[in-house]
């Protein structure tokens, strides 16, 4: 894949390509603690603007132990008493994401990590 380079003189336009990428980063850093928190291990940042655009983990820690056992003796599954993570933030926090609306995600995410922080035993 080639490169491409072009130089950018004046103003505003140098002021607008600074801004933009001081606010990708910016993006891209709360994106990255927020996903952290949820245990994503990669994202897919838009090219557009930095946001998330997709996410890929090996499943949550959780589902790793208990996926293969139908949810028998998750934590989440006891507390909603539902399977598959239905009845918590991520759902919402899924479907905001899938439709594309960052601060709903934002919102359900912090949301979710709130719910299982509030599942950690006494002291953890």
């Amino acid at each position: 894949m080639d490169s491409h380079y072009f130089l950018i003189e004046g103003e505003p336009v140098l002021s607008m390509v600074k801004n933009h990428i001081a606010d990708r980063i910016a993006c891209q850093t709360r994106n990255s603690a927020l996903l952290s928190d949820l245990g994503v291990e990669r994202y897919w940042p838009s090219m557009l603007d930095g946001t998330v655009a997709g996410v890929m983990s090996d499943s949550c820690p959780l589902c790793r132990l208990f996926m293969d056992d139908f949810c028998s003796g998750c934590p989440v599954a006891k507390a909603t008493d539902r399977l598959g993570c239905n009845g918590t933030p991520w759902i919402q926090a899924y479907s905001a994401r899938k439709a594309g609306d960052l601060d709903a995600f934002h919102t359900a995410a912090r949301e979710e990590v709130a719910f299982l922080k509030s599942l950690l035993p006494e002291g953890a």
